[in-house]
Parts: C-alpha cells; sequence; structure tokens
C-alpha cells in the first residue's frame, strides 16, 4: 500500500517538474527572440543616425 502511495506521489511530482521545464523552456525562447529583435532594431536606427550624421 505505501508503495503505491509512493509511486503516485512520485509520478506526481515528476509531471510537474516537467511541466515546470516545459514552462521555463517556453519564456526562454521568448525572451531569446524579443532579445534578438531589440537588438536589431537598435542596431538599424545606429546605422540609420550613422548614415544622418555623415550627410
Amino acid at each position: 500500500y505505501r508503495i503505491l502511495i509512493f509511486l503516485y506521489i512520485t509520478g506526481y511530482c515528476n509531471i510537474s517538474v516537467e511541466r515546470t521545464f516545459s514552462k521555463l523552456k517556453l519564456i526562454k525562447n521568448y525572451l531569446r527572440s524579443t532579445i534578438f529583435q531589440t537588438r536589431l532594431n537598435s542596431l538599424a536606427m545606429i546605422s540609420i543616425e550613422n548614415q544622418r550624421a555623415k550627410k
């Protein structure tokens, strides 16, 4: 009886941990893509301002 309870609890914990890591992976991917987009926008602005400054 105790073994069944133990297996039930550890199975639930593993599922919870897997969900947490899955969500963490989604958040990290989102942050990477938004950081990339922000950096790309900043580099574009620097390039545009540099061209204006040269004129």
